[in-house]
């Protein structure tokens, strides 16, 4: 009788642990370098300056608004605006993960009047 209730109990705890797997912690994923501790820069002062951080590492956090079927580039929502990040060029792509909070690190460029964030590193969260 005891072997049989120890049974039943491992069946019911290990159900409960593969039912509830957001709390076993940090659930974040990450991709390509390591976020690094740097501040963040605001997606605002982006858009309002870009020529101040065309050419610099920066890092910056908001929500996936829209992203490719194939993942290697994707726009993050933060501030009253949004900026195009391109992880092609580092190798990288996502699952599509659009309406999640993302923290991407990389090279800011402008061309042509448009900015582009080279993520080198993506967190998703």
């Amino acid at each position: 009788m005891k072997t049989y209730f120890n049974i039943i109990f491992i069946t019911l705890f290990s159900g409960i642990v593969l039912i509830f797997p957001g709390c076993r912690g940090d659930t974040s994923e990450q991709y390509g370098q390591k976020i690094s501790n740097r501040g963040f820069t605001e997606i605002k002062d982006v858009l309002t300056e870009p020529e101040k951080f065309s050419g610099k590492e920066i890092k910056i956090k908001g929500k996936i608004e829209s992203e490719c079927m194939s993942g290697c580039w994707f726009n993050v929502e933060g501030n009253g605006g949004a900026i195009h990040v391109d992880i092609r060029p580092s190798g990288l792509a996502i699952p599509q993960k659009v309406g999640s909070e993302v923290i991407v690190e990389g090279k800011l460029f402008l061309r042509d009047g448009q900015i582009t964030l080279v993520g080198k590193g993506v967190e998703i969260k």
